[in-house]
């Protein structure tokens, strides 16, 4: 029983609790259940690209549209082809909204501000139904109104529903707002609010938005201890824009992925850009022993329309093998654990470099195009790494 294998696996995690904290100092943390390590290059460039959101009296990325998420990397190999360039035009197969696989033009504005493909507002579940993208979501989209956009009512009754197991890090359950007038103090702020208040605020008929809600509902101890250290660096630097450790969490936080692996073979090709070694040779070894989980809220707005270029800012996690064969709620569950414990601890998201980047079309399954080997052959989207230079930041846990 591999669940059973995995429960006893967090027995010493399971004794003494799960807490999420804001001290992340010398005071207590989550129980170390995993050994993490989280590598890559720093493709963040923050203090050129402006990834600077949520001043102390802003909205969360209130800067940055929908259409427009800010990215930066302006074309540099280490990047991975990280949706940055010119305003082009790319002909690409990705599935519809019936599932299928189609061919359509889509015209993706690309500047040194990476900016995304337009998803639209248009209310349709199909994409989020057929795509494997979409898979940590499942379980809640599912329950969304077939015909109609969910406001933040329907949003907060689906939190009942599971029984109050969303909270922030003070215990204070989640509740899902409308977005108001631009905050005028520091209380007021979207991290601030979610972490003093336990309020999300969401748009109305806002992908963007909605994803973020249902992240919160299906990584919530995750999301929590994200808004705690987010609020935490918040009060430490009131005047001025984000420190290098927040601009680290709201990559993750708007493009992560958790890549999952028993294989540190695996990984270290992830990271060292080896991508045809790894997705084409290693292909049948990546399908059995990797799991690829999109948490980043923006990288799910993008999943609705997939373009080449799309590239995730990923945590690679060392599992046990048993984790590997858990499905559904229960591996989206143990994952929340892991990660969790990962990002509360301040040695770890310290800045850029400590996200691998992750051209996310390439993971097998994610997109009809890579069932050929030539896909790979894409040098300006699957970029080969910097080659040495310095390394990147890294932790273990035993």
């Amino acid at each position: 029983d591999h669940l059973a294998d995995l429960l006893m696996w967090y027995l010493p995690l399971l004794a003494v609790g799960i807490e999420q904290l804001l001290a992340f100092d010398a005071k207590a943390r989550f129980e170390r259940i995993c050994r993490v390590v989280d590598t890559g290059v720093d493709d963040l460039r923050v203090a050129r690209a402006g990834v600077c959101a949520d001043r102390v009296l802003s909205f969360k990325y209130d800067h940055l549209a929908p259409g427009e998420r800010k990215l930066a990397g302006n074309g540099e190999p280490d990047n991975t082809g990280a949706d940055d360039g010119t305003v082009d035009c790319f002909t690409h197969s990705g599935f519809s909204c019936e599932g299928k696989s189609v061919e359509h033009k889509q015209r993706v504005m690309v500047t040194d501000r990476m900016q995304t493909a337009p998803s639209g507002q248009a209310w349709n579940t199909e994409c989020i139904a057929h795509s494997p993208m979409f898979a940590p979501l499942a379980r809640f989209a599912n329950r969304l109104p077939a015909t109609v956009w969910p406001d933040v009512g329907a949003l907060n009754a689906l939190l009942d529903e599971f029984g109050g197991r969303v909270v922030n890090a003070s215990g204070k359950r989640i509740l899902f707002v409308p977005q108001s007038a631009r905050p005028i103090s520091f209380e007021d702020g979207f991290e601030p609010r979610a972490f003093l208040r336990a309020e999300v605020m969401v748009r109305p008929e806002n992908w963007h938005d909605l994803f973020n809600a249902l992240v919160w509902m299906a990584f919530p101890k995750t999301k929590a201890a994200m808004n705690a250290r987010h609020f935490a660096l918040l009060q430490k630097h009131k005047d001025r824009q984000r420190s290098p450790a927040g601009d680290a969490l709201t990559l993750f936080d708007e493009d992560g992925v958790v890549v999952l692996s028993g294989s540190e073979y695996l990984l270290e090709l992830l990271r060292e850009f080896r991508w045809k070694e790894l997705f084409w040779a290693q292909r049948e070894a990546v399908k059995a022993e990797m799991r690829f989980l999109l948490f980043g809220h923006a990288m799910y707005d993008k999943a609705l329309h997939p373009f080449v270029g799309m590239t995730a800012k990923s945590i690679l996690l060392p599992v046990p093998e048993a984790m590997l064969k858990l499905q559904g709620t229960a591996l989206n569950d143990a994952v929340d654990l892991c990660l969790a414990d990962y990002v509360a601890d301040v040695c770890h998201l310290t800045r850029g470099k400590s996200l691998s980047p992750l051209p996310v079309l390439g993971v097998p399954g994610w997109w009809p195009q890579n069932e050929s080997g030539d896909f790979y052959d894409d040098t300006s989207y699957f970029r080969p790494g910097r080659g040495g230079g310095e390394s990147s930041e890294s932790s273990s846990i035993s």
